[in-house]
C-alpha cells in the first residue's frame, strides 16, 4: 500500500518536472525573440534618424532616395525594409517577433498620432516624418511617409531625383 502511494508522488513529480521544463523552454525562447527585437529597434531608430536627416538636410535639392544605401545607410538588417513609392513618398517597414504595448496615456496619444491603435499589422496612414515608436505589434509594422518639405508648394523648392553618379570616362579632355 505504501508502495502505491509513493508511485503516485513519483508520477506527480515527473509531471511537475515536465511542466517546469516546458515553461523554462518557453521563457528562454521568448527571451531570445525579445533580445532580437531590441536589437532591431535600436538599429531602426538609428536608421530613421539618419533617413530623416538625409531627406531634410538640404532644402534646395530635396529628394527621396531610391535605396537606403543612397542615403548613406548601410548594415540594414533583413527585418527592416524600405521602398521609394514616388518622388514625394516612401514606405518603411520593420518586422518584429514579439509585440510590445504600453497602455499609458502617452502611448495612446502616440497611437492616435501614428494611427496604430487597432492592433493590426497594417500600414499606417501618411505621416510627414518617420517616427519609430517603442510600442509595436508582432509582425510587419509599416509607415508611408510623405515628408512635409516635399509637400510645400514653393517655387524655390525643387523636388528632384538624385544626381546621376559621376562617370570619369565621359569626362576626357585633350591638351
Amino acid at each position: 500500500m505504501q508502495q502505491t502511494s509513493l508511485l503516485k508522488y513519483k508520477i506527480g513529480f515527473i509531471f511537475v518536472g515536465i511542466f517546469v521544463v516546458v515553461l523554462l523552454f518557453l521563457v528562454i525562447s521568448q527571451a531570445q525573440d525579445t533580445k532580437d527585437d531590441t536589437a532591431t529597434y535600436n538599429r531602426v531608430v538609428s536608421i530613421s534618424n539618419s533617413l530623416n536627416q538625409f531627406i531634410n538636410a538640404d532644402t534646395a535639392t530635396i529628394y527621396i532616395p531610391s535605396t537606403l544605401g543612397q542615403a548613406y545607410i548601410s548594415n540594414v538588417p533583413s527585418t527592416i525594409s524600405y521602398q521609394k513609392l514616388s518622388s514625394d513618398s516612401y514606405k518603411f517597414c520593420v518586422d518584429y517577433k514579439t509585440s510590445v504595448t504600453d497602455f499609458s496615456p502617452s502611448a495612446v496619444a502616440t497611437g492616435i498620432i501614428t494611427n496604430t491603435l487597432d492592433g493590426s499589422n497594417q500600414t499606417t496612414g501618411d505621416n510627414e516624418y518617420l517616427y519609430i515608436s517603442p510600442d509595436h505589434h508582432k509582425g510587419n509594422n509599416c509607415q508611408i511617409i510623405k515628408p512635409y518639405l516635399l509637400q510645400v508648394q514653393d517655387p524655390l523648392l525643387q523636388v528632384q531625383d538624385p544626381p546621376a553618379p559621376y562617370n570619369s570616362s565621359s569626362n576626357t579632355s585633350s591638351i
